[in-house]
């Protein structure tokens, strides 16, 4: 059986990231910094999208979906 998991959501603007590449990411919106601050005191895991539109307010409607 798989596992689930629940992942704080980094939406990037002008960004995508593929797997096995490192790439550097600037986390400045309270919600990015807090997502990215919930993982480090986690299991370092989050779940890294690209925005389709280049807003403020990163709601479910401005990301791609998976």
């Amino acid at each position: 059986m798989s596992e689930r998991y629940t992942l704080p959501v980094l939406p990037l603007r002008d960004t995508v990231v593929y797997p096995g590449v490192a790439v550097p990411i600037s986390a400045g919106r309270p919600g990015t910094v807090e997502a990215v601050q919930e993982a480090l005191d986690g299991d370092r895991r989050l779940f890294a999208v690209a925005q389709k539109e280049n807003v403020d307010d990163a709601v479910p409607d401005v990301l791609y979906g998976v």
